[in-house]
């Protein structure tokens, strides 16, 4: 038998794979491994592999007061911003996907448009907003803010994943009398499964690590976790041990959404959707 000839360019795609894993991830390693060092280790120059490794930094993190209430309030926006982006998001896509009226293909790119504006042209007004209606350090205009911001993308995400779900699905619930609503619960969006997990996953990373919006209205009562690491932070001096060990421990609620919703990023589940 003769050896199959290997391809120069499945070889160079795999050592550019690994170069990319590696750029990845070996900071990742030494952000963990370098959050179980003694301050004084970490602030020595050279590499040191047999420095003492100790917890003293993750105890340090969880005994600093509001930190794990910080972490509470961080899960609770992100699943609240979650939760109406995608819902806000699939009614505003599957509406644009089957209901075509006057406007609306100037509405969905003035949507975009929007998207384009940086957060800080809107923190002022908003802080005003909030002032006006005595929503100063509350949840809901902390998660009205983030919703608002990250919804347009979203909606545009979206848009291409309920484009691609075949209009006849529609046609035969409805011969079936099924009206709007149900069509939509119950056929489309089990076909736009791929789709929503995606919109979601890429909507809870984006509020759980967003800290402009959190800056300004947030306080007290309401502070995140990315508001929380910075307290580590002194006008001079920085425990940086804290730092890295809060980093680890607030990577890891995304590294479980990652890894509990990854099954459901798969393309495809319309192939079967209409028999031959």
């Amino acid at each position: 038998m003769k050896r199959a000839k290997k391809n120069p360019f499945k070889i160079a795609g795999m050592i550019y794979l690994v170069f990319i894993l590696a750029f990845i991830l070996i900071p990742l390693f030494v952000m963990i491994f370098d959050s179980f060092k003694m301050t004084g280790d970490l602030l020595t120059p050279n590499i040191n592999l047999d420095a003492q490794l100790t917890v003293n930094n993750y105890l340090s993190v969880f005994q600093k007061a509001g930190f794990g209430k910080a972490i509470l309030n961080s899960l609770f926006i992100a699943s609240c911003v979650t939760a109406l982006t995608v819902i806000c998001g699939a009614t505003a896509s599957y509406s644009f996907t089957r209901f075509h009226v006057f406007g609306s293909k100037q509405l969905s790119n003035s949507i975009l448009i929007a998207r384009m504006i940086p957060s800080v042209v809107l923190a002022i007004p908003l802080y005003i907003v909030s002032q006006k209606l005595q929503m100063t350090d509350s949840y809901t205009m902390i998660i009205l803010a983030i919703t608002t911001f990250a919804l347009p993308f979203q909606i545009w995400m979206l848009i291409g994943f309920f484009a691609q779900i075949p209009k006849s699905l529609d046609e035969a619930a409805r011969i079936d009398g099924c009206n709007y609503f149900q069509t939509f619960l119950q056929i489309v969006v089990p076909s736009a499964a791929p789709g929503l997990a995606a919109t979601a996953i890429m909507t809870f990373f984006f509020s759980w690590n967003e800290l402009f919006f959190a800056l300004v209205l947030c306080g007290s009562r309401t502070k995140i976790a990315p508001m929380a690491i910075m307290e580590f932070m002194g006008y001079r001096n920085f425990d940086w041990g804290a730092i890295l060990a809060s980093g680890v421990v607030l990577m890891f609620p995304t590294l479980l959404v990652g890894i509990v919703f990854k099954r459901y990023m798969t393309s495809g589940l319309t192939a079967g959707a209409i028999k031959g």
